[in-house]
């Protein structure tokens, strides 16, 4: 079990559940990808972030960093830790180990966020354990700084606690892997002014103890803090041909200068680590997006932006929702069922049909049954029986007034036989159809 704690430190405006600017998930995120990330690749995606550490396949040694599902134990010397991105689970998601013993302190993640708009309050945080239990623990610090390297703000950890509360060393050796390998959040926020539209996220090692400063980290981030951006009640799937609509809402609170703006993205992916692949919906400018004619090409994800007088296009400086996966299925009819026509004419859930005058014929579409071989369709009106009409009955008994059952029994291959019922109200010259498909 992985037990959360949210430590928020620094102002009192907590924004982690706002719109994601920037995820560090450290990826991994498909069963897939392997255990533990090569040292080849360690370089070549963090070796511009991670400085002064170097990449190793196991981290037990000062200033080794692994990117992995799993964390190293070490012996038994550090607490099994999992992903924090997908909890319990040691076959998805990367997490960032450390360790720093010794003389290692100093920045060791840095990221650089640029167009930024001025009077935005973004939230930046981490989820972060330590994971050596009676040994020193780790002190970080996040640090906001401009391009110039001028410090604008700061959140010091403080010793980070020992994932699980685990405080001797014994503790490690425990018979269940996910026991309870807490992380504790932390976050910071910052308002951007007019001389930072870019800024520099930093997270720096406090500690230089030769013993312990052994920690995990992951799901570091970087929110803007704004009204949430809500998607009303998406579908789960919709049908081939048919019509979707989806309906946002927003209320400003003042943070976006009226009039707002919308854009509805699309991505294949649903990947919010990187906004290269959400692409905006030409035309969908408005709290609804309408889909007239669903196709295979419209499934995928979907989400709302959010934003003030002429910043729909600046992706750092709008409010999301959260994406949602939008199914397109074939509704055909499956195996082992039937749809009613009544005069040609296909119905679904439509009103009742009048019918002046005219004979009446009624068709079924069969799939899965024995057809044409005799006996697998029989039609009855009422209690009489129409042995010969098979797929398709043709009613020429004169009108009388009175309520009548039609009952088609179909018999499938698998030797299952339905009888699929429907209401005919008769009435001197006129007759109503309700509810003919089951």
């Amino acid at each position: 079990m992985v037990c959360f704690v949210s430590v928020v430190h620094a102002q009192n405006t907590d924004c982690s559940n706002s719109t994601i600017l920037f995820r560090e998930d450290f990826g991994g995120n498909s069963p897939l990808d392997p255990p533990i990330m090569s040292n080849q690749d360690m370089q070549l995606l963090y070796g511009d972030k991670i400085i002064g550490y170097t990449p190793s396949q196991t981290p037990a040694g000062a200033g080794l960093y692994s990117i992995r599902k799993e964390g190293h134990h070490h012996g038994s010397y550090w607490i099994w830790m999992d992903d924090h991105t997908h909890p319990n689970n040691y076959t998805q998601g990367y997490l960032l180990q450390v360790d720093g013993n010794g003389d290692l302190s100093g920045q060791f993640y840095r990221t650089q966020i640029d167009n930024l708009c001025v009077g935005s309050t973004l939230y930046f945080s981490m989820w972060a354990a330590s994971v050596a239990p009676g040994f020193q623990r780790a002190n970080l610090s996040i640090i906001i700084e401009d391009l110039i390297g001028t410090e604008l703000q700061r959140l010091n950890t403080g010793e980070i606690p020992n994932a699980g509360g685990c405080n001797t060393q014994n503790c490690v050796s425990v018979s269940d892997p996910f026991a309870c390998n807490d992380w504790t959040h932390y976050g910071i926020t910052f308002t951007i002014t007019g001389s930072t539209p870019s800024i520099i996220f930093k997270i720096k090692n406090n500690n230089t103890s030769p013993s312990g400063n052994d920690f995990v980290i992951d799901d570091i981030e970087i929110r803007l803090c704004t009204p949430p951006v809500i998607v009303v009640a998406p579908v789960e799937a919709v049908c081939l041909g048919s019509f979707a609509q989806f309906t946002g809402s927003f209320i400003n609170d003042g943070t976006f200068t009226p009039p707002l703006e919308y854009q509805w993205l699309y991505s294949i992916t649903g990947d919010l680590t990187n906004p290269n692949n959400w692409d905006a919906i030409a035309g969908e400018n408005s709290l609804t997006l309408n889909i007239p004619n669903v196709t295979a090409i419209h499934q995928g994800y979907y989400r709302l932006a959010v934003a003030g007088a002429g910043n729909i296009n600046l992706e750092n400086c709008r409010a999301m929702s959260d994406p949602f996966f939008l199914k397109v299925i074939d509704c055909e009819p499956e195996p082992n069922s039937a749809v009613f026509y009544a005069n040609d004419v296909h119905y679904e859930n439509l009103p009742d049909t009048t019918f002046c005058n005219k004979d009446v014929h009624f068709q079924a579409e069969i799939e899965g049954a024995l057809h044409p071989d005799p006996g697998s369709i029989k039609w009855f009106i009422g209690d009489e029986e129409y042995e010969e009409a098979r797929d398709r009955l043709h009613w020429s008994k004169p009108f009388e007034t009175g309520e009548y059952a039609i009952i088609m029994q179909v018999r499938f291959e698998n030797g299952e036989t339905v009888s699929i019922p429907s209401a005919l109200i008769m009435d001197v010259f006129w007759a109503k159809i309700k509810n003919v498909r089951y």
